[in-house]
């Protein structure tokens, strides 16, 4: 078996050695190509071509894989492996998502289904792209459908990513709306600085994202949710959306998936028609509290504006001031 270092340091020929060994492919075959999947932040994630098919190697390391500087806990990735495990025994949700193929806890390594080079739907980031309402109403069915799994199985065996959260709710609720964060606005923006400024000096702007991420956020619930909804977790394949990355996946509010989703319907500027669609949907499969809904939306829009994970969209500061003043609406 391989030695143990990270994947993105392993040979063609090792790859060949692991993927025999785990049984993904017979001893005739040999991996003849690697290359970096995806624009993922949080794991290396590499897709490894062997004979005719291709396969998804993510490994969690002790820190961001977008940003080594950041800590993380470095067995996140079986919490995702078992997020993937629960949903399989739904056809309904499982045919929106790729299958696991081996997982390897020691390790922290997963070996997991390639649907191909499909695009993430990032692309919608760009001026004029539409999402169709009937990937829409897919998306929206899918996240009915997760949000109503019976939990108790998960809480039985003590499923807790609470590392996770503690990660994300850092860098949702509180780095933002800190001007002593360190963030290098200016590098993403001129005159970024002084629009945080302007959230960072809103005390009831930082209180009430201090309060939800507290009290709605990092409360456990009985609902497993992805916790990371957004386009780029999402790919446009020949058959349909599918959803990737559930790395934050916890059990919490719904509300948090819907606000996230909410927010970057905002963000890629969907027209007013699509966003109700989304939420009026939502709302007729499975209820939900509308006001912390928009909540969480709103504080999605200034960490994405204002925070360290920064979109792949070129947003010019009469953007950021638009997309600002929308979310202190949503907020408050």
């Amino acid at each position: 078996m391989v030695a143990q270092k990270y994947i993105n340091e392993w040979s063609l020929d090792e790859f060949t050695e692991y993927l025999r060994v785990i049984g993904c492919i017979p001893a005739t075959e040999c991996a003849t190509e690697v290359e970096v999947a995806g624009e993922g932040n949080m794991n290396l994630t590499l897709r490894v071509y062997a004979g005719t098919q291709g396969f998804i190697v993510k490994q969690s390391v002790p820190y961001v894989a977008k940003y080594p500087s950041i800590p993380a806990p470095a067995d996140r990735i079986n919490k995702e492996i078992q997020f993937y495990q629960t949903i399989q025994t739904h056809p309904e949700l499982a045919a929106k998502t790729p299958q696991v193929l081996h997982c390897d806890p020691d390790t922290h390594i997963a070996v997991i289904e390639d649907l191909g080079q499909c695009p993430d739907y990032t692309f919608l980031y760009k001026s004029g792209r539409t999402i169709e309402e009937t990937t829409l109403t897919e998306l929206t069915e899918w996240l009915a459908a997760l949000h109503r799994i019976d939990t108790k199985a998960l809480l039985k065996d003590g499923f807790d990513n609470s590392e996770m959260l503690q990660l994300n709710h850092a860098h949702i609720f509180e780095l933002p709306f800190r001007a002593d964060n360190g963030f290098d606005l200016e590098a993403i923006c001129p005159g970024l600085t002084e629009l945080a400024r302007e959230i960072q000096g809103d005390a009831q702007i930082v209180h009430t994202a201090e309060t939800i991420g507290a009290k709605e956020y990092l409360n456990q619930s009985k609902v497993l949710t992805h916790g990371d909804f957004y386009p780029g977790s999402i790919l446009k394949t020949h058959s349909g959306p599918a959803i990737i990355d559930p790395e934050f996946c916890a059990l919490g509010r719904r509300e948090f998936d819907l606000g996230v989703f909410y927010a970057h319907l905002i963000l890629s500027q969907q027209a007013q028609v699509h966003i109700d669609h989304f939420l009026n949907r939502c709302q007729t499969l499975l209820p939900f509290e509308q006001k912390l809904t928009q909540q969480f939306a709103g504080i999605e829009i200034i960490r994405r504006i204002i925070g360290i994970a920064q979109l792949p969209a070129n947003f010019d500061l009469k953007a950021r001031r638009h997309f600002l003043e929308t979310a202190k609406l949503l907020v408050t």
